[in-house]
């Protein structure tokens, strides 16, 4: 066959022919178009049944030996929850830890400022950013090392910010020339300034962590936004208190609606008192029960959906529990929110 043949056919097949010069190579089609491929390798050091007889090992620890904890507040905490404390010893019962780690989320997720995700800690997936706490800075400039500054602070959450590969950042340093009571605000002030992305910070107390939230809020938007945000974390908790498992250890069960009460009356509480000392206005708490008595029950119940949706996985056996019985729950909460601040409602729970 010559080239007017070959030319003939595609003219009577009506196929057109692919142009392409030999310096381009051969054209993409369907059939030559390879699949993506994505290619994880992956290194097991430890079989399933060495990380079971791991924590079988670390039970025993903890329940026979105990902890030292040091915090009386987290002594008391844990006391609460069933734990026996001697002195500053703390021993915690397996089931005490199996309760503890059926609460931890199947993932994690973090959102921008924006609101859309940025990243989605699950499975095998990997994220990237940096590391946090050097007391050192290797000056690029001058090729010399010297101790961290709030300067360094300010060019490394930039440099994070720029960094394509880069989903989250931390405060990186700890700087050298801040006063050392305040330095934790200083590094994660300059790091929130400069940095866009997800931020995880460390600090030295709890009202550092309040400080540096306090300056996430005021940079990030307004007391509307606080409220989105504060539902979100709301609709979760009342989701997760009324999941169990019957005699701590086999199947999912949804707890009844009488537990709801507590558990809001206890959000309400500690909401009161986060207000207080923080600054806010006394009348927040308030604010917020209007706020969730204002939403449609469709569009709540659609909101909590979509919660779940990014918090359980769809394969586990809370996510079914939770699709069986979401409707009815978000009308409970409504209902018992809209009847007071505290949640608290006497009679007219259902079963």
């Amino acid at each position: 066959m010559n080239e007017q043949d070959l030319q003939n056919t595609h003219e009577d097949t009506g196929t057109p022919e692919p142009s392409f010069s030999p310096e381009e190579g051969v054209p993409e089609t369907e059939a030559t178009r390879l699949p993506e491929l994505r290619i994880r390798p992956r290194q097991r050091v430890l079989s399933d049944g060495q990380i079971r007889r791991i924590h079988e090992a670390s039970l025993a620890l903890m329940e026979r030996t105990g902890i030292q904890v040091n915090h009386e507040g987290a002594r008391e905490i844990l006391h609460a929850h069933g734990c026996s404390v001697d002195g500053l010893r703390v021993r915690i019962p397996a089931r005490v830890v199996q309760k503890a780690l059926e609460t931890v989320a199947d993932r994690v997720v973090f959102y921008n400022r924006d609101g859309q995700k940025a990243v989605d800690l699950m499975e095998d997936q990997t994220w990237f950013g940096p590391t946090l706490d050097a007391y050192d800075y290797l000056d690029p400039e001058h090729g010399t090392r010297r101790p961290f500054t709030i300067e360094d602070c300010r060019v490394t959450a930039g440099l994070a910010d720029a960094l394509p590969n880069f989903t989250w950042t931390m405060t990186i340093g700890v700087a050298s020339d801040a006063p050392p009571a305040t330095a934790d605000r200083i590094v994660a002030r300059q790091a929130l300034t400069y940095c866009e992305k997800p931020l995880l910070f460390c600090c030295d107390n709890l009202q550092a962590a309040r400080d540096i939230v306090e300056m996430a809020t005021a940079i990030v938007g307004d007391e509307k936004e606080l409220l989105e945000t504060l539902l979100l974390f709301f609709l979760h908790l009342s989701v997760r208190m009324r999941l169990d498992r019957l005699d701590g250890v086999s199947e999912v069960v949804w707890a009844p609606e009488s537990c709801l009460v507590p558990t809001l009356e206890g959000f309400f509480r500690g909401l009161d008192l986060a207000a207080r000392l923080n600054g806010f206005p006394e009348a927040f708490p308030g604010h917020f029960q209007q706020y969730v008595t204002h939403w449609r029950i469709e569009n709540l119940a659609a909101l909590a959906g979509q919660i779940m949706k990014t918090v359980f996985d769809p394969r586990s056996d809370e996510r079914q529990v939770i699709e069986d019985h979401l409707d009815r729950h978000v009308e409970s909460v409504l209902r018992i929110v809209a009847s007071g601040p505290a949640g608290r409602i006497a009679g007219n729970l259902d079963p």
